[in-house]
């Protein structure tokens, strides 16, 4: 069985393509509030996600400097 996974990178791809279409019109005026509420999720999880990434990254950092001193 292949599972299929989803990705940060796909979802980062998944954002640039809305801009993108947005940006070349193909979307019908009834159907740009939905697509602008999708983009918006994927802008707020991708934001949390670089979020708790940082913290992560400076927890790390923290718990490194502590076992040098």
């Amino acid at each position: 069985m292949n599972e299929e996974t989803l990705t940060i990178n796909d979802l980062l791809q998944i954002q640039k393509i809305i801009d993108v279409a947005v940006q070349r019109g193909a979307f019908k005026a009834e159907e740009t509030k939905t697509v602008g509420e999708t983009y918006e999720k994927i802008t707020s999880f991708l934001g949390a996600i670089e979020a708790t990434e940082q913290t992560d990254d400076n927890v790390e950092n923290i718990e490194e400097d502590s076992q040098n001193d």
